[in-house]
C-alpha cells in the first residue's frame, strides 16, 4: 500500500471493569486472506509476518475476553473487549 494511503486508528475506552479496544488499519485488499476469522499474510517472508493477530487472540482468550475481526471501507478492524 502506498504511504499516503496508510492509516492506523486506535480507540480505547474503559467502563466499570471492562476495557474496549478498537484498531482500524488500512490494508491492501490483496495482502491478507480470510479463512474463518483467521487471516493469513500473503507476504513472501511468512516466518516474520502474520503472527501478531494469533498472539493477540491467545492473550484475549486467556483473560476471558472477546475479539472480533472485520473489514470495512479498505480498513481492517480488530475489536477487543476484556
Amino acid at each position: 500500500m502506498q504511504d499516503d494511503n496508510r492509516i492506523i486508528e486506535f480507540e480505547i475506552a474503559g467502563y466499570n471493569s471492562q476495557i474496549f479496544i478498537s484498531v482500524r488499519n488500512s490494508y491492501d485488499m490483496e495482502s491478507i486472506i480470510n479463512q474463518k476469522q483467521k487471516f493469513i499474510t500473503t507476504k513472501e517472508d511468512k516466518l516474520n509476518h502474520g503472527i501478531g493477530l494469533e498472539n493477540v487472540r491467545r492473550t484475549v482468550k486467556k483473560y476471558d475476553g472477546d475479539m472480533g475481526i472485520s473489514q470495512e471501507n479498505e480498513r481492517f478492524i480488530v475489536t477487543i473487549n476484556i
